[in-house]
């Protein structure tokens, strides 16, 4: 089943001809506006590399067409309105799931208008698969990979940077080497000459 993520996309125009031309070669993602906000939405056939998949479209998008920024995840934050919308539900049966105890409905993320509670839609279906054996025809990325790609475009540096650049480089290390995590190539240079030593990696977008 193919997972699809939505990435929130700042400064895209697609009304550009030189814009559209380049996000034409995608063949993985398709890009629009909505309220405001520009997406590219990507595809990914193999649920074991979804972070690497998203990644490697995104690095494509900035390189293709300079000036976008790749923000984050789109959250897609939902109402109780919103989730009877979506499943076709009545309200009344959203309100019974929320004030359940049976089967805990998911933690609400916030409150936004002084009264509207809202979910994550992520969390509201992987509830009404578990819960209620209700398939939304969605196949979303798990809340592990979201914050992992949210990491990656704020290159934010992972914890096995952070744990080497914390350690003074062994004798006899190469300045160079190469660790495979998950599917993604992670460099990290070790500079041994001179008092100061420490660890350089490469942004993990750009």
């Amino acid at each position: 089943m193919t997972t699809v993520v939505r990435i929130q996309i700042h400064n895209l125009d697609l009304r550009d001809q030189h814009t559209q031309a380049q996000l034409a070669e995608f063949d993985n993602a398709t890009f629009n506006k909505a309220d405001g906000l520009g997406f590219m939405t990507v595809y990914v056939d193999d649920p074991q590399d979804v972070v690497g998949t998203v990644i490697e479209a995104t690095r494509k998008l900035l390189n293709k067409v300079p000036g976008t920024a790749a923000v984050r995840v789109h959250p897609d934050l939902v109402t109780t309105s919103e989730i009877a919308q979506r499943v076709g539900v009545s309200r009344e049966a959203v309100r019974k799931w929320v004030h359940g105890t049976r089967k805990p409905f998911p933690h609400q993320l916030d409150t936004v208008g002084g009264d509207q509670r809202v979910w994550r839609w992520v969390e509201v279906v992987q509830w009404l698969s578990e819960a209620k054996s209700i398939d939304t025809g969605e196949h979303l990325p798990s809340l592990g990979d979201i914050a992992h790609i949210d990491s990656c475009l704020s290159k934010v540096p992972d914890v096995l940077t952070q744990e080497w650049a914390s350690l003074d480089a062994p004798t006899g290390m190469p300045e160079t080497f190469t660790v495979r995590v998950r599917s993604h190539e992670t460099t990290v240079t070790y500079k041994v000459s001179g008092p100061d030593r420490g660890t350089q990696r490469p942004s993990s977008v750009g």
